[in-house]
């Protein structure tokens, strides 16, 4: 099958092209970045911002069938910073993305969204159907769609868009809502907790917990993650969270890449801003088409860790 991958270099994606390709699948992968250390030779790379007016011509061009889309900016705490930047990226990004699928043969688009969508959960485990809320910073009777900051708002809004476009055009979609993913070939620039750890430790510094460390996350390996983007190729329309269906908390991820590294450097404690204090998903709906996760959180923190003393001399 002929598959358009969207931020194919990045970190996800890179894992997601790898096993597209090990499947027997056609890859084109449009990125307006291409690490030379994620790019692999059977895939057809193309340099391109997905804003660009150009990507209309490229997509009726390329004619593919699935159109796996990933690209977007990821820094939640950069998001508050650069709201224009991320809505221009995730937002615009996507629509011109929609756009370009009108006059194309795309049946489907497979959307990589993100459970930061849900905000503060009323219960756990968040399954798809709860509702997408914000803490008490805002009038609960005002809405129910509050995610808690520009990064979450730019994914719902994708969301909306997608479906709109289902109804009107009728592309098919397939929404997959991202737990914390970790593993090789993260970026330390992508503000996640794991790599941002290790990297610290490895260079005997100390890491930086926002908050007591006591908050927890739903940590899903990026090989899982890659796996779900491929068979959701041939799931039903819908929306489906992808994690591992347990909560970790910060202290607890600290203390795992402390034992591995063998570094008993104390964190540094900074201010919490604006940001969730317990979340884990349910991911019972992908599980029933056949998905779910493979590497428990020990055994990826370690292949994680064995990855960053790799490349420790190189620029992550």
């Amino acid at each position: 099958m002929k598959i358009l991958v969207t931020g194919g270099c990045g970190f996800i994606g890179s894992h997601t092209i790898d096993l597209l390709i090990e499947n027997g699948h056609d890859v084109i992968v449009i990125d307006k970045v291409l690490r030379k250390e994620n790019l692999n030779p059977k895939a057809k790379y193309i340099k391109l911002d997905i804003t660009s007016k150009k990507l209309k011509s490229i997509i009726k061009k390329e004619s593919p069938e699935i159109l796996l889309h990933l690209a977007a900016s990821i820094n939640i705490r950069n998001s508050l910073e650069k709201p224009i930047e991320f809505a221009k990226n995730n937002i615009i990004g996507t629509i011109n993305i929609l756009d370009s699928c009108i006059s194309s043969d795309i049946k489907k688009i497979i959307f990589s969204s993100s459970v930061a969508v849900y905000g503060e959960p009323k219960y756990l485990p968040v399954d798809e159907k709860h509702e997408i809320i914000m803490p008490n910073s805002l009038d609960s009777k005002d809405s129910s769609l509050k995610p808690i900051n520009p990064y979450a708002i730019s994914k719902i809004a994708s969301e909306f868009y997608i479906q709109m476009f289902n109804q009107i055009y009728g592309i098919d979609y397939v929404i997959l809502r991202y737990a914390n993913v970790y593993g090789p070939r993260q970026s330390l620039s992508s503000g996640a907790v794991i790599p941002s750890f290790i990297e610290k430790l490895l260079s005997d510094q100390q890491p930086i917990i926002y908050g007591d460390g006591k908050q927890t996350r739903d940590f899903v390996y990026v090989e899982d993650v890659a796996r779900a983007n491929m068979l959701a190729i041939n799931w039903k329309r819908g929306i489906y969270n992808i994690g591992s269906g347990k909560e970790t908390s910060i202290i607890d991820i600290l203390q795992k890449i402390k034992a591995i590294t063998k570094k008993n450097i104390d964190a540094i404690f900074l201010e919490q801003k604006n940001e969730i204090k317990r979340i884990f998903v349910s991911i019972e709906k992908a599980k029933k088409l056949g998905w779910k996760p493979l590497i428990d959180i020990d055994e990826g923190i370690k292949r994680t860790i064995e990855y960053f003393n790799a490349n420790k001399n190189k620029q992550l």
